[in-house]
């Protein structure tokens, strides 16, 4: 018989992994991407992301989802993340290379991309702000989702 003694930080990490397996496991199948330029880890960190607002807000509050997602890539990412969720939108935006995701889970479409004009990004890359647009993607998207 093998004892398995783990502390209580160490047993909350490995619930913490399999839950989020088990989330990510639930949208399997269930999430659907339009279009994105995102490396696939941070597409499933998106979706992992969505999944957990999902679970904690009410799923009409679409202003409490988008608040979450943006939150959450705001701390992982850096700054200037922008998240739109919701059954029925239009948008035109520019957005970093490597930083749009629109997908859908089931009627539900979220939109993140972070802000290609954000300063601090700039400042941080040398570039000046009229220096900026020559290394973004621009993303015209006028997409009524329905």
């Amino acid at each position: 018989m093998v004892s398995l003694s783990l502390s209580l930080k160490q047993s909350a990490k490995v619930l913490k992994k399999l839950l989020c397996l088990r989330l990510l496991k639930m949208l399997e199948g269930r999430a659907v991407v339009g279009e994105t330029d995102m490396s696939p880890v941070m597409q499933e960190y998106a979706m992992l992301c969505a999944s957990e607002a999902l679970d904690l807000h009410e799923v009409t509050d679409y202003e409490a989802i988008a608040r979450y997602i943006k939150k959450k890539f705001d701390e992982t990412h850096g700054l200037a993340w922008q998240c739109i969720v919701g059954f029925s939108f239009g948008s035109s935006i520019t957005h970093m290379c490597g930083s749009f995701i629109y997908f859908h889970v089931e009627k539900l479409a979220f939109l993140l991309f972070k802000d290609a004009l954000f300063k601090e990004d700039q400042a941080h890359m040398g570039l000046a702000c009229s220096k900026a647009s020559d290394l973004v993607y621009v993303k015209d998207s006028d997409k009524t989702i329905v």
